[in-house]
């Protein structure tokens, strides 16, 4: 059954997220038409960007979630991590900007992400052989406000 932008809309986050997540497995998995509607429905809960929609805190399976590790852990965050702490600043301050423009608002202290980003920097950091060191002031206009800092083991 096919469902209207204005019934997706006013479903509850965990409600539209269960249903992402069950469309996605089915068209990932299945070879006849439950799979045309799943990518259907996938295709049409993302065009919505509602697929990011979470009022508390971001669980493992969660789009936001995934997209801030992939963008932490590509060769552009990587690289923006490394300059940022050679620079003095937290590591989070090389790739924010990268996870902001992909996520927007859907990025904020307050499901979680900024908390889950730096996790991630830290998870870069001590593979590529820095410590931690303090938290540290992020740039103006960051949404984080405090971030990591590193330095190399020595």
């Amino acid at each position: 059954m096919p469902f209207t932008d204005e019934a997706l809309s006013k479903m509850s986050a965990d409600r539209l997220l269960t249903l992402y997540g069950n469309a996605k497995h089915i068209a990932k998995n299945a070879t006849d038409k439950r799979s045309v509607e799943a990518v259907a429905l996938v295709e049409q809960i993302e065009r919505l960007q509602l697929h990011y929609q979470k009022v508390e805190g971001l669980k493992n399976d969660d789009p936001v979630l995934l997209k801030i590790h992939e963008i932490v852990h590509s060769d552009a965050g990587v690289a923006g991590i490394v300059d940022a702490v050679e620079r003095g600043l937290p590591g989070l301050a090389g790739v924010e900007q990268l996870i902001v423009k992909e996520l927007g608002e859907f990025y904020s202290g307050k499901n979680t992400g900024t908390q889950a980003a730096g996790e991630f920097v830290g998870q870069v950091m001590g593979g590529k052989g820095y410590v931690r060191l303090t938290q540290g002031a992020m740039p103006e206009g960051s949404v984080a406000k405090t971030a990591m800092r590193y330095r190399k083991r020595t």
